[in-house]
């Protein structure tokens, strides 16, 4: 399917088809779980997700007690791949660690990227994915040094291997590490913070690469056909945003970015209309046809 996904400046979503680039289009599977939804969530369904065959986006007020769930062939308890999401934490490890600061500059010449990103320092090299950055640094971090930045970031930390082998592939991979969307929440607040040591970097490492994200600020993490956004809003409620496709026909990382955008928007919308209201919808201007 070609063409592409648009936000424009309105925050109006135009759906022009995806396209799938030079992304490896590996198939992977979930299935759907039939558990209630935690007291105070809303659940809407994405009648289309943009390309992506699944998807969950979840949206919370400030204080937790309001969330909104968006979904498509995924349930909300459902353990999902972590995948790249890992580099977020490697990065806060060798930051702490001192293994790098927020100015290092490395040379990424593409052999392990779609693209060579030329010389890059930390703030890019995560937004936008560079695993080239990431290879040298999964092989020198410690296991209780990971263990920290998770801690840092809220999230529980998994079963980070001893052997220097495998915690490396666990590093670059986060290779079977599982979370449930709900875990993220607590990560976007963690990142609205602007963990130290380098707080003025996560300014720039958290603004998305992949699509127009509006008043979002997060983290982008792809995977093959998967992706995650993990973040906040500034200046505006819903607060946290969380959004994870999967099974993706086009670039996951821009489909996940305007998800996540388009359903935020759309709580605000419902908000003032007091209905609820389809993301995916373009809001008619009065006077127009």
């Amino acid at each position: 399917m070609k063409g592409r996904v648009v936000v424009g400046r309105r925050g109006v979503l135009a759906l022009l088809g995806v396209s799938c680039g030079a992304m490896a289009c590996r198939r992977e599977t979930y299935s759907v779980t039939g558990r209630g939804l935690p007291s105070g969530w809303r659940e809407r369904r994405l009648e289309a997700s943009l390309g992506a065959r699944r998807a969950l986006v979840l949206s919370s007020r400030e204080d937790q007690r309001e969330a909104v769930l968006w979904s498509r062939d995924l349930g909300w308890d459902l353990p999902l791949r972590g995948g790249a999401l890992v580099h977020t934490a490697l990065l806060l490890a060798v930051l702490r660690g001192e293994l790098v600061t927020a100015d290092t500059v490395f040379r990424c010449d593409g052999s392990r990227c779609e693209r060579a990103h030329g010389a890059i320092r930390p703030a890019d090299a995560l937004a936008l994915g560079c695993r080239t950055f990431f290879v040298p640094l999964a092989s020198r971090v410690g296991t209780s040094m990971l263990a920290s930045a998770f801690a840092v970031l809220g999230l529980a930390s998994p079963s980070v291997p001893d052997d220097p082998v495998v915690r490396t592939r666990f590093a670059l991979e986060g290779e079977g590490w599982v979370l449930r969307i709900q875990d993220t929440l607590a990560m976007g607040q963690a990142l609205s913070r602007h963990p130290e040591p380098a707080p003025t970097m996560w300014s720039e490492a958290l603004v998305p690469r992949s699509a127009e994200p509006g008043p979002l600020r997060g983290v982008v993490a792809v995977r093959d056909t998967e992706a995650w956004f993990v973040g906040y809003s500034v200046g505006s409620e819903p607060r946290w945003v969380s959004a994870f496709v999967s099974d993706c026909d086009g670039r996951p990382g821009q489909v996940v970015v305007s998800l996540a955008r388009a359903t935020h928007e759309a709580w605000l919308r419902e908000g003032q209309a007091q209905r609820p209201v389809n993301p995916l919808i373009v809001p008619r201007r009065r006077g127009r046809r």
